[in-house]
């Protein structure tokens, strides 16, 4: 069985709140805690690839779907390196833009997003808000003959955690902020 595809837009753009006015921000969902996957947990604007779309154009889709705005694009920059979802058995697509400013309020979908959060570049890339922590996933081993299994095997894996006032990032999101983060470190050292 092969994972479905997926893509999210890590949207940057200056922000025209009284809190972040003028500084580059990314914008972040909270997802409603009812949701099947991911309830409750914060993720970047996106979702499945549909037939006949590219990366780009369903992370725009999706972006225009949950925040209620058009992305108004001024540049794609590129693309950061495709994470697994566990959760939910997807391979996520991460694309990169410049968009102009929203002129607008948000208007999130309430069946998919429970609050959007502008998060400053400089918080991403502040190391005194990001951590690693390690974790262990259990899984049952299956049987081919459809006889019971009482086999479990555990992994240990790292994972990078974000912390943005009240808020942690974790999982796929963590890791696709992280690569970005680690990408405007080496900038700035160049």
């Amino acid at each position: 069985m092969q994972s479905r595809m997926a893509a999210v837009l890590v949207a940057l753009y200056q922000s025209r709140q009284p809190d972040h006015a003028g500084r580059w921000v990314i914008p972040l969902t909270l997802r409603p805690p009812t949701m099947v996957h991911h309830g409750g947990q914060i993720s970047l604007p996106g979702g499945r690839i549909e037939p006949g779309e590219t990366p780009q154009q369903a992370a725009e889709r999706e972006y225009l779907e949950e925040l209620g705005l058009p992305p108004l694009t001024q540049q794609w920059l590129g693309t950061l390196s495709t994470q697994y979802v566990f959760g939910s058995d997807h391979l996520v697509q991460p694309q990169v833009a410049i968009l102009k400013t929203p002129e607008s309020d948000w208007r999130p979908n309430p069946l998919e997003v429970a609050q959007v959060m502008e998060v400053p570049l400089a918080a991403l890339v502040n190391r005194e808000n990001r951590k690693t922590i390690r974790r262990r996933r259990r899984v049952r081993a299956v049987s081919t003959q459809n006889e019971p299994v009482n086999t479990v095997l555990g992994f240990h894996f790292s994972i990078p955690v974000i912390s943005v006032g009240p808020h942690r990032i974790w999982g796929a999101t963590a890791m696709i902020l992280d690569e970005l983060a680690q990408c405007l470190l080496q900038c700035q050292a160049d």
